[in-house]
């Protein structure tokens, strides 16, 4: 939600992105082949579900929104045990332009890492938001 809420409002000076994944069968047809066969049938299903209940569209791929995020920086925190997308963390990444960072914890679940390494998970998102938002390095 955090990257689809900056890629929209230029309010947030900065993101730090924790357990995005894909959202839609959209975002899974997208993916390629390794994901048919497990996650689109899922995915189709969940993603009529909101349209007919919502009114409304699937929003775009996360891939597509993150580049509307620059200038403003982002921070990707990505869970070596992710949710089944979370993997592909590092394509917004590649897709987001500059300034931007990465931090990836093989050891840490879907948004585990603060428990996985709750001081450092601590000071990186604070020197993220100090340097973002006050110029400090």
């Amino acid at each position: 939600m955090t990257v689809q809420a900056a890629a929209a409002k230029p309010g947030l000076h900065a993101v730090v992105s924790d357990g995005a994944g894909f959202r839609s069968v959209r975002e899974e047809v997208l993916r390629g082949a390794r994901g048919w066969f497990t996650s689109v049938p899922e995915q189709a299903v969940q993603s009529a579900a909101l349209t007919v209940l919502s009114g409304t569209l699937p929003t775009p791929p996360l891939k597509e929104l993150v580049p509307r995020i620059a200038p403003r920086p982002v921070f990707f925190i990505y869970a070596g045990h992710g949710a089944g997308s979370e993997e592909f963390k590092r394509d917004y990444y590649r897709a987001a332009r500059a300034p931007k960072a990465l931090w990836e914890m093989p050891e840490a679940r879907h948004t585990g890492g603060y428990q996985a390494r709750p001081r450092e998970y601590e000071q990186r998102v604070v020197d993220f938001f100090d340097g973002a938002l006050l110029g400090r390095e």
